[in-house]
C-alpha cells in the first residue's frame, strides 16, 4: 500500500507539471517541510519499537532499525499524501486517506509501531498539512451563501456577504 500512495503522489506531481498548475508548487513543498520536519522530530524524541525490550512481541516486517518509532513515517508520508491529492483531486484524496489509515493500521498489528505512533504519524501528516492549507481545495467558496465559480488554482474558503461591499456585483 505505501506503493501505491507514492505512486499516486507522483502521478498527481507529474500530472499538474505537465499542465503547469500553479498547485505544483504547494503539493511539492508542503509535504517535503512536514516529512523532514516530522523526521528530524522522530529522531530527536527517538521512541522505542515495540518488539524492543520485548521479546513476545515479534515483528511481521523483518526490522533490525532501534528507535525512531514516534511517529510512524509510513502513515505520516500517507497522511500528507492524502492531503495533498485533497488539495488537488478530492475523491483521490478520499482515496488515499482510507488507503492511509489502513497503512497505520498494519504497522500496528505488523508490531512495528504502538498505536499511538501510528495515530501520530496521522495527525501530525494531516494536522501540519492541513494547517498549511493543504485542503483548502475541498470545500466550495461561497458568495452571498451560493456557491460561487471556482478560480482555477483557487484555494481560499471564504464568505462575502452583500452588506460587506465587498465581492463581485
Amino acid at each position: 500500500m505505501p506503493l501505491i500512495t507514492a505512486a499516486t503522489y507522483i502521478a498527481v506531481l507529474a500530472l499538474l507539471f505537465v499542465r503547469h498548475d500553479a498547485r505544483l508548487i504547494r503539493a511539492t513543498c508542503y509535504p517535503c517541510i512536514v516529512f523532514v520536519a516530522a523526521s528530524i522530530f522522530r529522531k530527536c524524541y527517538n521512541r522505542p519499537r515495540p518488539y524492543e525490550g520485548n521479546d513476545a512481541i515479534i515483528p511481521l516486517i523483518s526490522k533490525d532499525k532501534k528507535g525512531q518509532s514516534f511517529p510512524s513515517r509510513h502513515a505520516l508520508s500517507a497522511a500528507v499524501i492524502a492531503s495533498a491529492c485533497f488539495y488537488v483531486y478530492v475523491p483521490l484524496g478520499i482515496i488515499i486517506a482510507v488507503i492511509s489509515v489502513v497503512i497505520a493500521i498494519t504497522r500496528v498489528i505488523a508490531g512495528v509501531h504502538y498505536p499511538s505512533d501510528a495515530a501520530g504519524g496521522l495527525i501530525i501528516g494531516y494536522g501540519l498539512c492541513d494547517g498549511q492549507d493543504c485542503r483548502s481545495n475541498a470545500a466550495p467558496i461561497l458568495y452571498n451563501g451560493r456557491l460561487a465559480k471556482r478560480q482555477p488554482g483557487a484555494t481560499t474558503i471564504f464568505y462575502v456577504s452583500a452588506s460587506s461591499g465587498n465581492g463581485p456585483p
